[in-house]
């Protein structure tokens, strides 16, 4: 694994990050999860990605830890959760940077149908959600109020986190990768060829 790992870094090390452009004043946000991803543990597999404008500003692949997800809307939930702290903590930080005037809140992608009922309805006296009752308040607190984070539902094919959560057919992976890192290998012969409006 470790040598895969290392023949992908090496034929991908001209990949990298655009930052800038025309300016957004917007942030989006794209959260998946795969349920019991983990064959040994049964933990799930949690990722984001924010942007700001068309530039990637955070992003996070990772097992889940604590409380076992029993379904993918739970699982789901747990990640929106996740998400939702990182947008909380990402909204000021651009505020301060200069952008005091971030149109509106920001938007949130997510997948899940059922997941992103529970979190609008909170309905945290059912006994299949009271185990994870804490995140379903906060998140869907949050949620409902609208003003800061608004939940939407986005197909998983359109879903850019799918690539922090479980293994993809080398097209699919592709694609999803082309929407977050460029070849820089024409910048780095001849840097006048990348444009941005400052």
């Amino acid at each position: 694994m470790a040598l895969r790992v290392l023949h992908y870094l090496t034929g991908t090390r001209n990949f990298g990050l655009i930052l800038g452009g025309e300016e957004i004043p917007q942030i989006n946000a794209f959260s998946d999860a795969d349920f019991a991803n983990c064959e040994i543990t049964r933990k799930s597999m949690g990722g984001y990605i924010i942007f700001f404008g068309n530039s990637p500003v955070s992003w996070s692949a990772k097992k889940h830890r604590g409380i076992q997800a029993l379904s993918s809307a739970e699982s789901e939930i747990m990640q929106t959760t996740d998400t939702t702290r990182e947008i909380m903590w990402v909204q000021p930080l651009i505020f301060d940077l200069g952008y005091p005037k971030i149109n509106g809140s920001t938007i949130l992608h997510g997948d899940n149908t059922p997941a992103e009922c529970i979190l609008k309805n909170d309905p945290t006296h059912s006994a299949r959600t009271k185990h994870i009752d804490l995140r379903i308040k906060f998140c869907g607190e949050v949620i409902r109020n609208a003003q800061r984070i608004v939940l939407r539902y986005i197909p998983t094919k359109l879903n850019l986190a799918d690539i922090f959560t479980k293994s993809l057919a080398t097209v699919r992976f592709r694609e999803l990768r082309s929407a977050l890192v460029n070849d820089m290998t024409e910048i780095f012969r001849n840097p006048n060829s990348l444009k941005l409006s400052l």
